[in-house]
């Protein structure tokens, strides 16, 4: 992480969307706003509820740090700083149990390219912290699976749908659905906790998930796949002269096949689950899987590559588990390692004349404009800039106020204390009312609202879950089969020091 947070301020990619997010996000922390969803310096005053839809969780991380007194950009690289050491983290706490190399898994899973990519490249901190979920995902959905413990499952689940949609759905594909029929083992109750871990997850990212899904009506947000390059299956391996951009389409190659040839090393040599999902995965990623990416609500997640996060945690799990010796082990990993170097030593853009920009403007995202807003081509809008400069803070036509302020439905206008319905004006979106002088306020939508009950019950359940007797007992019974399973000659020594005890 180093040469990033020693470069010149970046702007690139998505690093100048973390900066208008995360500036506003924090400075509504510190006003109190326990969960900020509406962005009011964005699109240069307009607002913006990108928060609506967008999981906020590595924006907290930001939070906490920018009101620990970090600037704005210091916060931002902390974030994917304390991310990266996380990741390894968990990763070494789901390998350290069963695995022969669970370091030197959890090592490399922080220094694959894909991790890299995702922060030089790309500056895509959602999806960058979901990198130290995923394995707290597999490690919950085995303890769900083989103790009835749910408890880190749900949590994680829900954790990761609140950090990074796209990985989340990834990830309930690529990983979730396969680890659930591996732990199967013709045992129905342990899909019934895995079911339960996944149910009472769902539930509590309701207070984000619903108002997600629900509101998606009011805001652009088809223009997040506008643009060809947004389309999952402009990607493929198969048709090179498509790829919407060379130069990153030739880094992911090299990322897939650094991955994908130990993965396919290890399936001859011994084929063991992991590398058998590392190889799907990475034939996902390439387009090899015919109509993979044309499934409903996976075409959705605009680039395939982002699966690369489950298949960088498939190979570094294969490597950990398996029993070779170190150096076989590192020559297997050098293709990534290798790539890695290559990333990390790459020169980086300067962003300081694009970082002045947004102080003065907050650019946003297309897609978080109202729904009816004229459709441009990029990824920002020149439309939103031009009507914010034009536009007074009040307007009077008629019997109508419009007020310099995008509409969305969180917004209701008050007259000497009786509600006025408020609504998008015509042509340039912002709110409109019949009346004068109204005071505009936020309140909780009905999608919140379900959502935040949806929440509060989720949690109840998973509560009652933990301090249930009956789970409780069943968790007793079923350890001694679990942890032989997974330490075997540890478990068995303490069941034979338990038997000549019994004896005596």
């Amino acid at each position: 992480m180093i040469p990033g947070t020693l470069a010149h301020p970046l702007a690139h990619d998505s690093f100048w969307i973390d900066f208008v997010w995360a500036k506003q996000f924090t400075d509504l922390l510190r006003d109190g706003v326990l969960y900020p969803r509406w962005l009011p310096l964005s699109f240069d005053g307009l607002g913006s509820p990108a928060f609506y839809f967008y999981g906020p969780v590595a924006f907290y991380l930001c939070g906490i740090f920018g009101i620990a007194g970090l600037s704005t950009y210091a916060s931002i690289l902390a974030a994917f700083g304390t991310a990266m050491i996380a990741s390894g983290f968990a990763m070494y706490g789901c390998l350290k149990d069963k695995a022969a190399h669970a370091l030197a898994g959890a090592c490399l899973y922080m220094a694959a390219p894909y991790h890299l990519l995702d922060f030089y490249r790309r500056g895509a901190l959602a999806e960058f912290t979901a990198f130290a979920l995923l394995p707290l995902l597999a490690l919950g959905l085995a303890r769900a699976a083989r103790q009835g413990r749910i408890g880190l499952l749900a949590t994680t689940y829900a954790l990761l749908i609140m950090t990074h949609l796209p990985t989340a759905l990834l990830a309930s594909v690529l990983l979730v659905a396969p680890l659930s029929l591996a732990e199967y083992r013709g045992n129905g109750k342990r899909l019934l906790h895995i079911a339960t871990g996944l149910a009472i997850g769902l539930g509590l990212a309701g207070y984000f998930l619903l108002p997600a899904i629900l509101l998606q009506r009011h805001v652009s947000i088809d223009r997040l796949w506008l643009e060809y390059k947004f389309h999952a299956t402009a990607w493929s391996f198969l048709h090179p002269a498509g790829w919407p951009d060379r130069d990153e389409a030739m880094l992911i190659v090299a990322a897939t096949a650094a991955i994908a040839l130990p993965a396919a090393l290890f399936f001859m040599l011994k084929r063991t689950f992991w590398s058998a999902l590392t190889l799907l995965i990475c034939a996902a990623v390439a387009g090899f899987i015919p109509y993979f990416w044309s499934i409903p609500l996976l075409a959705k997640v605009q680039f395939p590559f982002r699966a690369l996060a489950l298949a960088e945690f498939g190979i570094a799990a294969a490597l950990a588990t398996s029993a070779i010796r170190p150096s076989i082990l590192l020559g297997a990993s050098l293709p990534m390692l290798t790539l890695s170097a290559f990333i990390i030593s790459a020169p980086l853009p300067s962003g300081e004349k694009r970082l002045a920009e947004i102080v003065g403007h907050h650019p946003d995202v297309a897609e978080y404009l109202p729904a009816g807003s004229p459709v441009e081509s990029g990824i920002t809008s020149r439309w939103a800039q031009t009507l914010a400069k034009a536009q007074p803070p009040v307007m009077i036509e008629g019997d109508r106020t419009i007020l310099r302020r995008f509409y969305f439905p969180a917004w209701q206008a008050r007259c000497g204390g009786r509600a006025v319905p408020i609504f998008p004006d015509q042509t340039t979106r912002l709110i409109s009312y019949r009346g004068r002088n109204c005071v505009i306020e936020r309140h909780m939508t009905q999608p919140e609202l379900a959502g935040m009950i949806l929440s509060l019950i989720s949690l109840l359940l998973l509560l009652a879950s933990r301090s249930n007797p009956l789970n409780l007992l069943e968790t007793r019974f079923g350890q001694g089969k679990v942890t032989k399973s997974a330490a075997g000659r540890t478990t068995s020594l303490n069941l034979e020091k338990h038997r000549k005890s019994r004896g005596k």
